[in-house]
Formats: structure tokens, sequence, C-alpha cells
């Protein structure tokens, strides 16, 4: 308790400084019989000892202490025992007006007991607060009633001596080395030599000291310790605090290490002018267990009460968290955590990620209501594992959020649905905050996340205001791995609690999407994981970009990289470079304007080494179908465009969701009902590989055109049972345009323009190659059925294997010409489309026979002369003779004219070719009168 010391105390106080040393004495020596077991005052200041009276106050005890050596502004005393009873007071007597501090020491070899109250008095007419200083290299211990009555700043500590000036000491283990100075005391100063532990114990509410000091070997914190200015605690070894700890100002701890637990806390609570700060500086781990480490801003305070945490390890478990808020206008302090080992956050998860009330994390919050910004969350160690933990610096009134800034040099790890966000809450106006991740290796499973969110509204705000969601920007050395869980959506995302990294705008919220930047060298997404920029249902403004740069990426089992929006405004741009490779099996990219959503698809932009996509993965931009009462998509849909250095490979088909099946391949649709054109699909590569049912497509059910397809390829286009189709429901059907060394259709492969009703033209298909060869049951089909088939035009001659095949163009439906075991060419419509390029070679057709057993000379099958074209019939030559009768043998007028010797026609032989010789490549081949068929080159 505190004592009120009444005026008769005061008078008699007064009076001692009256009398000789003679009676100053029996005073003393009276006052040892009462206090003898409690305080005891050594002889180590010789004519200037302390002096213990013990006083009734109003029926309370209270020793009184005087005497001492004052020097300038400081006064010394010494104690063989201090200990303060239960029950009891001990004041230290105040007599000068220039005193600043009171330093006391205990030179015996016993801890001192603190059980009542303990604090200065000061004497008529003064004025001044000094610092009490209490030193005991035995130990303290405050019990559970403990008290302090001191203005001015209180500091107990077991160190051996403390340092006056720049070279001088009070020394409490050798007091004869002591130099009583008249300057400040500074540093404290323990004996490493000794095997004594030297601990402070605390079980009292140590609350009304200025600034607060407690420094020892061991901390033991199990009472209350508040102040109204700074606290400092320090420790060679542990720190354990089991109650509140700080008030309003600075909190410095420094220690080998620190543990909070039993719902305990750190805390500093400004209501005027800045709110303190936090520091902790530890040589091994800090461990919070149930407890908290805060810094809050209420009432008229300003904020910017930081928290920093130092040393080689820093764990929060059991709902721990390290918070900076704003409950009152103001900046919430920053968090700085750096460890030379790990940072573990460990928790249950939360159903909520808004919701922080019981989860173990990290938090930076601006509250509803208030004006200001919450603060950055800023980590630095060599690995940071979460499971079941949170990350968050958000926004929830008027203001920004703040950023969150994570490097760690060997991991980050997220489990259990762990989740690092920026948001902006429902109702609050300001922007998101940035997510940046950069780390050696980066794992996320089970649900966890890294999200940043803009949230709706709630059904009392009255206003939308336009916001931005912050950025994700991870950047992974080496390996990033994220795996989701196959849970139920989220109502508060699309994207929520399926795991993987996100950036959304929610329902009904007006703003914009952060993008998402993710540099790693490997990359491998699975298990229904996402990566993620999306425009929610029934909100305003457009989704973020998805930029990934990678040396190698992998999509499995159903996880997919996409931009979907939902509400009124755009998807956003995905672009993914990989040094490397690119596979993609039963997953997919996606970008989609999904069923009541207005704007436009995002671009799909793959660069790559190789990609692969096979059992059912797609590159896909889509304009969604109706949906129940929503109406299909109105939009564009984004154009793909694919730049592949060496192989493209789209590889067969997978089980749809809804039954059916989903084919491998590259997409952009206008599905029913959705209102837009079709995106083109672009495609540079160095081969292209479509087989076992997979396809390229381009289609809409709208009243606008499909979009084109575009391949240019270095090397081969190989299709083995696989399609190239552009569909039109009601417009005009997409172009097909293929470039290439070699075009090779094997089984059923097809190339296909469709337009199903209206006056629309089927798409034109376009083939450049060196070689284009169709077998089996491979097509190439431009149809419309009100409309001009498209033209479809072979800029070198191709070869299609069947004896049946025939390019027509008349009308006819195309899916008779599927599974006919031939190759067929159809250009059909309304009017029909052109057919260009394709060779002559009716002439052989039902004329293959089987090829003899006995070898071919090739020589025979080379015409060694040109060819010389002839249509025309054979002629007569008619010779008449006299009357008009004809000659007969026998009566041949004889000729007016001698004749001679008819001279013969030379007979002209060819020499075999021989080297320097020009060479005359056959041009075609040609079927002779007789029916051989030789290898030869028009005359000219």
């Amino acid at each position: 308790m505190i004592y009120k010391i009444n005026l008769r105390v005061f008078k008699y106080l007064g009076y001692l400084g009256a009398f000789g040393l003679g009676f100053l004495q029996v005073i003393v020596f009276s006052a040892n019989k009462v206090s003898a077991q409690n305080i005891v005052p050594d002889n180590t200041l010789g004519n200037e000892n302390s002096i213990v009276v013990p006083l009734d106050s109003n029926g309370l005890p209270i020793d009184a202490i005087s005497g001492g050596a004052i020097r300038g502004k400081n006064l010394f005393h010494s104690f063989q025992e201090f200990n303060v009873g239960q029950g009891r007071g001990t004041y230290f007597l105040n007599t000068n007006n220039n005193l600043e501090n009171i330093l006391t020491r205990v030179t015996g070899n016993n801890p001192s007991n603190i059980l009542g109250t303990i604090g200065i008095l000061n004497t008529p007419r003064i004025t001044s607060n000094p610092n009490l200083f209490l030193i005991n290299p035995n130990g303290i211990v405050f019990g559970e009633n403990a008290r302090l009555d001191v203005q001015g700043s209180f500091t107990a500590t077991t160190a051996s001596r403390i340092k006056l000036g720049e070279q001088e000491f009070f020394n409490a283990t050798e007091p004869e080395k002591s130099n009583l100075l008249s300057i400040n005391p500074s540093a404290l100063f323990f004996n490493q030599v000794t095997s004594q532990t030297r601990n402070i114990v605390n079980r009292g509410n140590l609350t009304r000291a200025r600034d607060l000091t407690l420094a020892a070997d061991n901390l033991d914190l199990q009472g209350q310790l508040i102040t109204s200015g700074d606290l400092k605690l320090q420790a060679n070894n542990a720190i354990e605090i089991k109650n509140l700890v700080g008030l309003s100002n600075n909190v410095n701890i420094l220690g080998r290490s620190l543990t909070i637990r039993d719902r305990s806390s750190i805390g500093v609570i400004a209501t005027q002018n800045n709110v303190g700060r936090i520091s902790v500086k530890v040589d091994d781990f800090v461990n919070l267990d149930g407890s908290f480490i805060e810094s809050l801003v209420t009432g008229n305070s300003i904020g910017n009460g930081d928290i920093s945490i130092e040393g080689d390890s820093v764990s929060l478990s059991s709902d721990s968290q390290i918070n900076t808020a704003v409950f009152r206008d103001g900046k919430a302090g920053n968090i700085f955590i750096k460890t030379d080992n790990f940072v573990s956050l460990v928790g249950n998860p939360s159903p909520n990620p808004s919701i922080t009330t019981s989860s173990t994390g990290i938090f930076s919050r601006l509250e509803r209501g208030n004006i200001g910004k919450s603060g950055d969350i800023t980590i630095n160690t060599d690995s940071l594992s979460l499971s079941g933990g949170q990350i968050s610096a958000s926004t929830f009134g008027e203001g920004n959020a703040g950023n969150v800034n994570i490097q760690a040099d060997n991991s980050v790890s997220l489990l259990n649905q762990s989740i690092i966000f920026s948001s902006v809450g429902s109702g609050a106006i300001g922007d998101g905050g940035e997510v940046n991740i950069k780390t050696g290796n980066f794992s996320s499973k089970d649900g966890s996340q890294l999200l940043a969110i803009i949230r709706g509204p709630s059904v009392n705000d009255s206003t939308l205001e336009n916001r931005n969601a912050g950025n994700i920007n991870l950047e992974v050395l080496d390996t990033a791995i994220i795996s989701g869980k196959p849970l139920e959506r989220d109502n508060l995302t699309g994207i929520d609690r399926i795991g993987g990294i996100a950036t959304a705008v929610d329902q009904r919220a007006t703003g914009n999407g952060g993008s998402i930047n993710i540099k790693a060298g490997e990359l491998f997404l699975t298990d229904f994981a996402q990566i993620a920029s999306s425009l929610d249902r029934a909100a305003t403004g457009k989704a973020g970009n998805i930029k990934i740069e990678v040396g190698s990426l992998s999509l499995n089992n159903k996880a997919q990289i996409g931009s979907p929006t939902l509400g009124r405004g755009n998807a956003g741009k995905i672009f993914v470079q990989a040094d490397n490779s690119i596979s993609i099996n039963d997953s997919g990219i996606l970008s989609t304007v999904e069923a009541g959503a207005k704007g436009n698809g995002g671009e799909i932009n793959i660069t790559a080494n190789s990609l692969s996509l096979s059992k059912g993965a797609q590159l896909l931009s889509l304009v969604g179908e109706a949906l129940n009462t929503l109406p299909g998509g109105e939009g564009d849909a984004g154009n793909i465009n694919v730049d592949i250095r060496d192989t493209l490979t789209l590889d067969g088909i997978a089980e749809g969701v809804r039954g059916g099946f989903i084919r491998s391949g590259i997409g952009s649709s206008v599905r029913q009902g959705g209102v837009g054109t079709g995106g083109e699909i672009n495609i540079k590569a160095g081969s292209l590989f479509i087989k076992n049912g997979a396809s390229l497509d381009s289609s809409t059910t709208a009243d606008q055109k499909a979009g084109n397809i575009n391949i240019n390829l270095r090397k081969i286009l190989q299709a083995e049972n696989g399609r190239i189709t552009t569909t039109s429901e009601k417009s005009f059907g997409g172009l097909v345009n293929i470039i290439a060394d070699d075009i090779r259709f094997l089984g059923n492969s097809d190339i296909r323009t469709n337009v199903f009703s209206g006056e629309g033209g089927g798409g034109n298909i376009n083939l450049t190659a060196d070689t284009i060869i169709a077998l089996d049951d491979s097509d190439i089909l431009s149809f419309a059925e009100d409309g001009k088939g498209g033209d479809i035009t072979f800029n070198t001659e191709g070869f299609f294997s069947s004896s049946q095949f025939l390019p027509v163009s008349a009308i006819a439906n195309p899916e008779d010409l599927d599974r006919n075991d031939r190759p067929d060419i159809n250009a059909s419509g309304t009017v029909s489309g052109n057919i260009t390029g394709i060779p002559d070679t009716t002439f052989i057709q039902n004329s293959l026979n089987e090829l003899p057993e006995n070898q071919i000379d090739t020589n025979a099958l080379i015409s060694q002369t040109c060819i010389a074209r002839s249509n025309d019939t054979g002629s007569t030559f008619n010779i008449t003779g006299s009357s008009g009768f004809p000659h007969s043998p026998g009566n041949a007028d004889i000729s007016n004219y001698p004749t001679n010797q008819v001279r013969g026609v030379p007979k002209t032989t060819s020499g075999n070719w021989k080297k320097g010789d020009p060479i005359i490549e056959p041009d075609g081949v040609y079927r002779l009168p007789d029916g051989k068929i030789v290898l030869a080159h028009k005359c000219p």
C-alpha cells in the first residue's frame, strides 16, 4: 500500500536535522532494535552512514531512512541488509531540492525481500522528485503486496556496481573501491566471475514509478509492471513474464532469452502524444506462449509506437500475438523482427482471415472509424514457418494498410491454412499494402495463402469508395511449392481457403485488384492450388495482372493460374515466362469473364523453352455461359499468345467434373448465353504436337466472330487424333493460318472452321509448308450453314493417302465427313468456298497395284528426256490418182522429176549423265502411252 504521512511525522523528521549527532545516535540505536531484521545499515560510509527511523503513521508502521552521503545531486546509502516487511513501508527522506538520485546498495550476502512499500518522502518545502536506485548483487524479491511510491524513476538491480562518470563506480561487492561523485549514474556492471545466480523476482504490482528498470541475471516477472515512463528489463540470462508489463512509454528488454506465457503481455498504450516503442534484444530465443506484445493507439495520441524484436529465434504459439493497432486517429507502429535462425507461428486456423482475436499471428491494424494508417511488418530471418498462423497489415478505417515485408534467406513455409495478407476491410477508405517475400525456398500447403484483398461493404456502409488492393511480390531463389486443399469456396472471395496466392476485389467492393509477381527457380502448383487475381461478384473495378518468371513451371491435379472477373470490370492479364519447361497436367491457366460479369478477359502470354499440356490441361480464355438466374458473361475473350522455342505438346483428354470429357489444349470460347468476340490464339514454336484428343479451339455462341488461330512453326506440325477448330454459332468462323516446315495429320485429325447458323462465312484455312501430308481419316473442312464456306488454300502441294480423296465444295454436313476412313477437304456453304493449291492426282486414283517382290530398276522410273504433253487426235494422209481414182500398185504415174537415193534419218543416242552435266530435277509424275509411270520434267 502507499502510505500517507501526516503532518506530525513531517515535523518530527524536521527536528532530526536540528539535533546533534549524539541524540541522533540514540534514535538510530532505538530504531535498529525495531527493524534489525529488515534494514541494517553498514559502516562503509563512515560518519555519513545511513540512519533508519521507525515511525508510526496513523497506525501504519514505516521506516524512514535519513543520513547518507550527499555528493552534489546524488545521495548515497549503504546497508548490510535491506528488506521491507509485510505491511510496512520504507521511505528515503529527501531534504534537498537539488537532489536528483538516491543510490542504495546492499553489501551483505542476503537478497532483499520487498514485501511492502518502498518510496521517497520529501520533507516540508522540498519539491524535487529524485530517482531511486536499489542495488543488491544477491538478488531482489518483490512480494505480492510490494508497491512503489516513487515520483521519479526506480531502478532495481543485482549488478555489482554502477558507473559514475567515465571511470568511477558505486560498488556493492567491493565498497572500499567506490568513489562517491556528483555525476549521474550510467551503466550497470555485473560480476561475471561469481557462480551465484542473482535474480529479481516480482510478484507484486509495481505501478507508480516514472521510469522503471529491472536488471539481473534472471528476471522472473509474475506480477505487473506498469509505468508512466520508460520500462527497461535487462537480464544476463532469462526473462520470463507472466503478467502485464508496460503502459505508455518505451519498453526496452535486453537479455539472453525472453519467455512470455499465461495470457501475459508486454504493452504500450498511448492516450497522448506518441505511443512508446517496444524494443526486445536477446541473444537466444523469444517465446510467446498464449501471450501478447502490443502497441496500441487510443485517446488523443498520435501513434508511431514501433515494436522491434531481435534474437536468434522468435516463436509464437497458442494464440499469441504481436500487435500494433490504432483505436483512435493516428498511425499504428511498425513491427520489425530480426532473427539469425527462425521465426515460427503455430496456432489454429481461423475460419475468417479478417478475424484475428483467436489467431496466432503478427498484426498491424487501423481499426474501424479511425483515421490514420496501419504499420508495416518487416521480418528478416533465416527461416519463417507458419502453421495455422497469420501475418497481416490491414485497414478498417480511413487510411492505407501497411506493407508486409519478409526476407528469409533459407525458407518460408506455410502450413495448415496459414495466411499472410494485406486487406482493406469492409467500409474502409484506403489502399491495401504490398506483400513482399524474398526467400531461398517457399512452400504453401493445406490451403494456406498469400492474399491481398479489398473487402466489400457491410450492410450499414452508405458509400463505396474506390480503393486499390496491394500487390503480392514473391521472389524465390530456388524452389516454390504451392499445394491447395479441395475446400468449399468461401463467401468472401471465390478463391479464399482453396490455397495459393491471390489478390481480390471482394463482393460488392469498388476498386482495383493488386498484381501478383512471382520469380522462382522452379515453381510447382498442385492439388487445387491457385494463383489468382479476381474481381468478385457485383464488384466494380478490375482484376490485377499476374506475372510469373521462373526457370521451370509445373501444374498438377487441378491447380490453376487464373484471372476471373465476376463483376463489372476487366480480368487481369497473365504473363508466364519460363527459361526451361512448363508442364501442365489436369490443370490450367485461365482468363475468364464469368456469368453475370461485364468486362473483357485478359490476355494469356506464355513464353518457354517447351510447353506440355496433358490429362485435360488447358490454356483457356473464356466468356462464361448463363448460370441459374445470372446472364452469360458480357465481354470479349482475351487473346492467348504462346511463344515456345522448342516443342509445344498438347496430349490427351480427361473426365469432366460434370460428366463428359475435357480436351487438353488451348482454347478461346464465348459460351452459350455469353456475349462477345472470341479471342485469338497465336502460337510460335519450334514444333507443335497435338495428339490423343487434344485440340486448339476458338469458338463463340454469340453474334460476334470466333477468334483466329495463327500458328507459326520453325519445324513440324503433327496432329495425331487431334484437332484445330474455330466455331461460331451465328457469325463468322475464325481464320486458321498455319506456317511450318512440315504439316502432318494422322489418324482422325481435323482442321475445321464452322458457322452453324446465320449468314456469316466459315473462316479461311491457309496452310503454308514444304510438305503437307494428311493420312487416315484426317479432314480439312470449312463449313457455313447459311453463308459462304471459307476458302482453303494450300501454299504447297499436299499428299492425301486415300484413293477416295476428292476435294469438293458442295454443301455437306461436316459430321458426315468424319470417321469415313479417308481424308476430306470441304469448303461448303450456301456459297461454296474455294479450294486452291491441291495437286491433280486423279490419274493415279484407282490405279495402284501391289508391288512386285523383285527389285525395281530405279533408272527405269526416271525419264531420260523431257515430256511433251499432247491432247491432239491422230491425223491421216491421202493420195489421189487420175480422174479421181486412187492409185493402185502398177498404175501410178511416172514422176516428171528424177528421184535420187533418199537419205535415211540418222539415229541419235544420248549418253549417260556424267559429272559436270546439268542436273534437271523431275517436277512431277507422268504416265506414258504404254501405261508406264515415270518421274520427268515438262518440255519447255
